[in-house]
């Protein structure tokens, strides 16, 4: 009935899959874990090969690292039920019936919907992390909001999708980094038609990045966003970063935005500012759009 696949990267995740499987013998139904590390030769597999003495479990160390995309493709393959629940290794589940309501929706619900999102929150509460502000501003709202506009909302993090999607719609090999690889999937259920629905079943989100590195993250992100808007895979109206872009372009304010980038990303990492982090990755996109123009000369 039920693949549940984590990809993970130097992060010791046997306790979450500790706690995943005992949920899954309580309910009774037919299951496998699987957890791929993508190359990070990280001494936290030692703990995480402990996920191979659990019952229909198994985890594997890449020798290379393929990228986000590619191991979750990956991870696809390996399934062999009707349903993967993917979920990030740094989640651990608020409540101890996460299992039972994945399994609960899908049974009463999988006629009509080819996935459930469960949602994930942020348990510290930290004013000077930007990723914990970020997260508890932007993707902690409510299963109503989430539902009026799903597809923008659609996170791998905790995710249940029927296998059987996975016949049209991979993830884009293409985009090796982090960021957006979930939006642009999210985005391709939506022109097949297949409907998605968020429910509230939220896992921790643990393993929270300084801001530093959360910034470095941004600008992989920031370069995967140009390049899916370039080959048409978005609409700019999907994502108000890049309606507020396409407005400066408008407005010539390229230069000024590019100037200022230093000045809005070190305001971003001191003060945990969202509004900062904001105008960080404007000016961040008009950098990249800037060094594009200047490779094509």
């Amino acid at each position: 009935m039920l693949s549940v696949l984590i990809p993970t990267y130097d992060y010791n995740c046997f306790p979450f899959v500790h706690e995943l499987h005992n949920q899954l013998l309580k309910e009774k139904i037919s299951f496998e874990i699987i957890c791929f590390d993508d190359g990070s030769n990280s001494i936290s597999n030692l703990e995480n090969q402990k996920i191979n003495s659990l019952w229909n479990s198994k985890f594997e160390a890449l020798k290379n690292n393929i990228g986000r995309s590619s191991i979750r493709n990956l991870l696809v393959k390996e399934a062999k039920k009707d349903w993967v629940l993917f979920l990030d290794a740094d989640g651990f589940p608020v409540k101890d019936d996460f299992i039972k309501t994945y399994i609960k929706n899908i049974k009463e619900s999988s006629d009509y919907f080819s996935g459930f999102i469960g949602g994930r929150i942020h348990k510290l509460d930290q004013d000077k992390n930007l990723r914990i502000k970020f997260g508890t501003q932007r993707e902690e709202l409510s299963v109503n909001s989430r539902n009026k506009t799903p597809y923008r909302f659609f996170f791998t993090s905790n995710v249940a999708l029927k296998r059987i999607v996975f016949e049209n719609i991979y993830f884009n090999e293409k985009l090796k980094n982090y960021g957006y690889e979930d939006l642009l999937f999210g985005n391709e259920m939506r022109g097949l038609g297949l409907k998605v629905l968020h429910i509230n079943n939220p896992v921790y989100h643990l393993n929270i990045d300084d801001n530093t590195v959360f910034i470095n993250k941004t600008k992989q992100g920031l370069k995967n966003l140009l390049f899916i808007k370039q080959q048409n895979f978005i609409e700019e109206k999907d994502i108000k970063l890049l309606i507020y872009f396409d407005k400066i372009n408008r407005l010539g304010l390229q230069k000024i935005m590019k100037k200022n980038l230093l000045f809005f990303m070190n305001k971003a990492i001191k003060s945990s500012s969202l509004f900062y982090y904001n105008l960080f990755k404007l000016s961040y996109l008009c950098y990249l759009k800037d060094q594009e123009l200047h490779e094509a000369k």
